[in-house]
């Protein structure tokens, strides 16, 4: 078999885990919010506690992702140092997938408050032993920045399916329900997640690389001495931050701004999602001949203005608001193609610089401490999501859906500062790839 068809098998394959996790992340982010707080219905939890619950799932989950990363980085196995955890890990996590919509009462109560605290913690868990592990191979499977490029746009390609399948879910929640959706998605990601394992499973990417030392606290230490790390991580979780924002208000956006069904909520995914893919291939482009970091910068500014044209939607305007909410979708998913795209090549390039300072690779570590601040400003996110919609998150609201609209101000907000940190980022590359 030709040695370039056999590494694009592996990359194609390895890429395509990105699929399941993109559309688990992805129905709850824009579903679960949605179901615990639906607009006109009575709530399933406190309103004011369903963030915190969100929240402190998260943060136990996330403290634990250090010592999951440090434990792939130092393990082996016949099937390399990551894909055992893995395969053990979607069982569990799916369950618990499961399980986040089958909450004990009907009504408001705080034991399904409590219930929903413990499914998330086991559910972040139990993804965290699949996600760490999963981002730590793409250093090992690809050594040099192009195919990691290439690498990143398909993750993002399939990143994007993901929220296209996801998109899906209106459907199947207004035909038959929410537990009907996630029986479905749940078969349909335990297959998608297999993928990366049957195609990596003979490989042994780690065989030549020197293991991290045993002290987890040093190791940890090391990690936060890296300045480009330490720059790009609170970009990227200014980004997680807005995109758990923009996720979980969208059938809002769709149903109370749009005056559309749940249903309908496909068609606000699908020109989003076509333009998206659309963009990747003119962002892998653009990295070649311009630098990666220039173009990651474009996008951050882009979604900076995007984002709060959400305020601009309304009867005001001679289009209809089905095409308002389209369009601004589109312009939002173009405006931040570069982000999604470069983020895992820039991660690469980060710990290949660590390599060359300590001669050590610490995959799994940098990727776990990744998982740390994305589950904390993700959850924070969920925090701060249901106070903005106190504004207004219903048409029949006094001040109807102000706060939905709002939401997009935040994330431009949140993106801008993005963009003010990535300024310092220290291994800038202006240069086009080799």
């Amino acid at each position: 078999m030709d040695a370039t068809f056999e590494k694009n098998r592996q990359y194609f394959l390895y890429s395509s885990g990105t699929l399941g996790t993109a559309t688990l992340s992805f129905l709850i982010n824009s579903w679960l919010l949605y179901f615990y707080l639906p607009p006109d219905g009575p709530a399933l939890v406190p309103v004011a506690l369903y963030g915190t619950a969100i929240l402190v799932g998260r943060v136990i989950s996330g403290l634990l992702s250090p010592l999951i990363g440090h434990w792939s980085d130092r393990s082996q196995s016949r099937w390399g140092r990551r894909l055992p955890f893995m395969f053990f890990s979607i069982l569990p996590m799916l369950g618990a997938f499961l399980l986040l919509w089958m909450p004990p009462d009907t009504h408001a109560s705080y034991w399904n408050l409590a219930y929903l605290l413990l499914v998330v913690i086991v559910f972040r868990i139990a993804a965290a032993f699949y996600a760490i592990p999963y981002q730590a191979l793409l250093p090992e499977i690809a050594r040099e920045d192009r195919p990691r490029v290439k690498i990143s746009a398909w993750q993002s390609a399939f990143f994007i399916i993901g929220i296209l399948s996801a998109g899906l879910a209106g459907v199947l929640i207004d035909a038959q329900g929410y537990r009907s959706m996630a029986v479905v998605f749940a078969v349909f990601v335990w297959l998608v997640l297999c993928l990366p394992i049957y195609g990596l499973r003979q490989q042994a990417f780690a065989s030549d690389i020197q293991a991290a030392p045993p002290a987890l606290w040093s190791n940890i230490t090391a990690v936060f001495q890296n300045r480009a790390f330490v720059a790009f991580t609170f970009v990227w979780a200014f980004y997680l931050m807005t995109s758990s924002l923009i996720q979980a208000v969208a059938p809002f956006l769709v149903t109370e701004v749009c005056g559309m069904r749940e249903a309908d909520t496909v068609y606000f995914y699908v020109p989003a999602v076509a333009a998206s893919l659309l963009c990747f291939p003119l962002v892998m482009r653009l990295s070649n001949r311009w630098g990666k970091t220039r173009v990651y910068g474009v996008s951050l500014v882009g979604s900076t203005l995007i984002f709060p044209a959400t305020m601009l939607i309304g009867d005001w305007l001679p289009i209809g608001l089905r095409v308002q909410c389209i369009l601004w979708a589109v312009l939002q998913s173009v405006a931040i193609s570069g982000a999604v795209v470069l983020s895992a090549a820039f991660m690469a390039e980060i710990i290949d610089f660590d390599e060359k300072v300590t001669g050590l690779r610490r995959e799994g570590l940098y990727y776990s401490v990744i998982k740390v601040l994305e589950q904390i400003f993700s959850g924070l996110a969920m925090v701060l999501l249901p106070v903005i919609l106190l504004l207004g998150r219903s048409r029949t609201a006094p001040q109807g859906p102000l706060g939905v609209r709002m939401v997009g101000v935040v994330s431009g907000v949140l993106i801008g500062v993005g963009f003010l940190i990535f300024l310092r980022y220290p291994l800038r590359q202006d240069e086009a790839v080799k």
